[in-house]
């Protein structure tokens, strides 16, 4: 672009320079939208050890965890299309003692990025889910998965869940600028909870245009 100021770079670049073995990777995009491209660039340089969170997988996370690139998953859904049962890259993963994974519901998920947006430590959600199996089936994150706690007016528990404040998120858009600055349109979902709680940001784009 000639300008010193521009972050425009390939996605080969920006992956090598922002995505490192063993980080906490956000697929940021939700449902019908995803970067693709960037995952597959994940995927082509060989990244490993990542603990990835994903609110709906579809492709992206099927792709990314049989590729081996992910030892820890977060999630809300993961898309099974068909075949027999346990024949999914997440199912296999499962199975085989090689991935982990963590369940949450949308609205969890979505709290967890929320109180890393706002650059809290924690958060309460809705106290329902002390009786079901997401609360009591826990995997890597153990006690923090979710805390009780006493709320300091009423006394009464309040259950919470932990910020996330992931290393890197991937995120596809519409536009953008040669500045970094990005317009998404779309179904939101978790995607501006996920970009701003996160540490570095890796933006594709279908259309880079003019900042004004």
């Amino acid at each position: 672009m000639g300008d010193g100021n521009s972050k425009v770079m390939s996605a080969k670049e920006a992956i090598n320079r922002f995505v490192h073995d063993g980080e906490e990777l956000v697929i940021g995009n939700y449902t019908v939208g995803s970067c693709a491209e960037l995952v597959y660039e994940v995927i082509r340089q060989g990244r490993k050890g990542l603990t990835l969170y994903s609110q709906s997988g579809i492709f992206d996370v099927e792709t990314i965890v049989g590729a081996g690139c992910v030892d820890r998953l977060v999630t809300t859904y993961c898309l099974r299309a068909g075949g027999k049962k346990g024949g999914s890259a997440v199912e296999r993963g499962l199975n085989a003692g090689t991935l982990e994974i963590e369940d949450y519901t949308n609205f969890q998920y979505n709290a967890r990025l929320m109180a890393g947006m706002h650059g809290f430590s924690y958060i309460q959600v809705l106290e329902g889910a002390m009786v079901t199996d997401l609360f009591h089936k826990r995997s890597f994150m153990g006690e923090d998965k979710f805390r009780v706690i006493k709320c300091p007016y009423t006394g009464k528990d309040h259950l919470t869940v932990p910020a996330a404040n992931p290393d890197v998120c991937i995120v596809h858009v519409q536009r953008c600028d040669k500045f970094g600055n990005a317009q998404y349109w779309g179904a939101l979902g978790s995607v501006a909870a996920a970009a701003l709680a996160s540490k570095r940001i890796v933006v594709s784009c279908e259309e880079i245009v003019e900042h004004d």
